[in-house]
């Protein structure tokens, strides 16, 4: 049973935890549990030629299950970019610490790698290089970010 003077408690350090508009911050630790849509959005805007659902992006991960410090029930644990994830249907996603740093500047670095201004076909002849670097440039383009997509989506069932 739930009072109304009790505060939830941080799952990493047992602080308390304080409400800031629809985000639960710790104020020893800084870990979050923030709304899913929220953390969508910001890994979204960092490369926006990825645009992927959360759960597009979410990996298996091996670390035990933990309960959501609001409503007590049992969070399925995820990953992204490496970072350990906690999901609660109900309130969102449980992230330890800076992980939510860690994880944009992840997916900006993986933007920036796709997207470097290095010059296609350099090493042609300059007209030669030029007439294939705008032919191959979307193509190569896409394929950067398909491999990346793959890279960083979780494996796909087999039925």
């Amino acid at each position: 049973m739930t009072f109304r003077d009790d505060r939830p408690l941080c799952l990493y350090c047992n602080g308390g935890l304080e409400k800031r508009g629809e985000r639960w911050f710790c104020g020893e630790c800084y870990s979050k549990l923030i709304p899913a849509q929220e953390l969508r959005d910001l890994i979204n805007e960092v490369s926006p030629d990825d645009w992927r659902e959360l759960d597009q992006r979410l990996m298996p991960s091996p670390r035990a299950r933990r309960m959501c410090p609001l409503c007590k029930t049992e969070m399925t644990t995820w990953s992204i970019y490496d970072v350990p994830v906690d999901h609660c249907d109900a309130h969102g996603v449980w992230i330890d610490r800076t992980g939510d740093t860690t994880i944009i500047l992840a997916n900006e670095q993986m933007f920036k790698s796709r997207n470097s201004g290095t010059p296609r076909g350099a090493f042609v002849p300059l007209g030669i290089g030029i007439i294939f670097g705008a032919l191959l440039s979307p193509w190569l383009d896409r394929r950067r970010l398909r491999k990346d997509i793959e890279r960083t989506s979780p494996p796909k069932k087999r039925r």
